[in-house]
């Protein structure tokens, strides 16, 4: 990344673009109708910074099985970031009475040797992170929503719902710089997955 410093949540530079007030989207075989709304992003941590273009899809109506949806439409093209074209970030709304009026996301972070996803993230694993998640309000899903399945203890990032550069802020943390930069010996190690970057 041509960089001299550590990698700084607060040097990714977020600036609105145009909204779509009436568009419809699918996830997932579902159709959602609401806001889009279009970001311009350039990350300050890198020595020349290029350009970035999000998309963050906000339904009308955040219901069970309804998710803010965010993904890089245009991001530098190097082949480190190559698997960002198949990457969406699914927020869903925080339903335990702390959190409410709040969304989270579950903490998957991109895997650089490109044989794995980190799917399973959990609690345990949060000391083990890079230092700029101490930026994130990291949580136990247990405590943000109800579950019935087997990730109560998932790690996840809860953001206000209005915060759209947090959220932005969270898709480097947990998708383009693991893939770019690497992830620390800590990381791998606590993740199971120690071969160097």
């Amino acid at each position: 990344m041509g960089r001299k410093q550590p990698l700084e949540v607060d040097r990714v530079v977020v600036s609105p673009g145009r909204v779509e007030e009436d568009a419809y989207w699918e996830f997932r075989g579902k159709v959602s109708r609401g806001v889009v709304h279009h970001y311009h992003v350039l990350d300050a941590n890198e020595a020349v910074p290029h350009p970035w273009w999000f998309l963050l899809h906000v339904p009308r109506e955040l219901r069970k099985g309804a998710y803010v949806l965010l993904q890089a439409v245009d991001y530098p093209r190097t082949r480190a970031w190559t698997p960002v074209a198949r990457t969406v970030i699914n927020f869903a709304k925080a339903t335990m009475p702390a959190h409410r009026g709040k969304l989270y996301a579950k903490i998957r972070l991109a895997d650089p040797m490109a044989d794995q996803k980190y799917e399973n993230t959990r609690w345990a694993h949060r000391h083990s992170l890079p230092p700029y998640f101490s930026s994130f309000e990291l949580r136990a899903k247990k405590q943000v929503a109800t579950t019935r399945g087997s990730d109560a203890d998932a790690l996840v990032a809860v953001v206000p719902r209005e915060d759209h550069p947090q959220m932005i802020r969270l898709f480097f943390a947990i998708k383009a710089w693991p893939l770019n930069a690497g992830l620390p010996a800590t990381t791998r190690k606590a993740l199971e997955r120690q071969t160097a970057h």
